[in-house]
């Protein structure tokens, strides 16, 4: 009989698997006439949450959170995510385009929306790279 462990890590794959095309494509249910962006963005954040607690295929899903964030969608959370990641998870080529990202992203933040949780999410984040290539 296979051990409790065992079993959660075989269940935590399996959601892992389902879960991480949400970061691209949330569901859109054609019944109710589609999704407005605000549900779409809320499955996303729902997503990214799940994805990075499961500790599963990390470097795949810093791929996934880095396209988002290159792709300026849900940034903030995006941001948050990798923050979760541990450290030694990031792969180096795609921590530069994360961190190029966040900080274009970063420049298009009007200065008096700064101090915003959504943007102190993604300086944080940020100034974690900034760490990690200057060791």
């Amino acid at each position: 009989m296979a051990s409790l462990s065992s079993m959660t890590r075989l269940f935590r794959a399996k959601a892992f698997d389902r879960v991480l095309p949400l970061l691209d494509h949330p569901v859109i249910d054609a019944q109710a006439g589609g999704q407005s962006s605000e549900s779409s963005g809320a499955i996303r954040r729902a997503a990214i949450r799940a994805v990075v607690s499961m500790n599963q295929k990390r470097r795949s899903c810093f791929s996934e959170l880095t396209g988002l964030i290159n792709r300026n969608e849900d940034v903030s959370a995006a941001a948050a995510g990798l923050r979760i990641l541990p450290r030694a998870s990031w792969p180096n080529a795609q921590a530069g385009a994360a961190a190029a990202g966040l900080v274009a992203w970063a420049r298009t933040i009007p200065a008096t929306d700064r101090t915003g949780e959504d943007y102190v999410e993604g300086d944080t984040t940020g100034g974690r790279f900034g760490r990690l290539s200057s060791c």
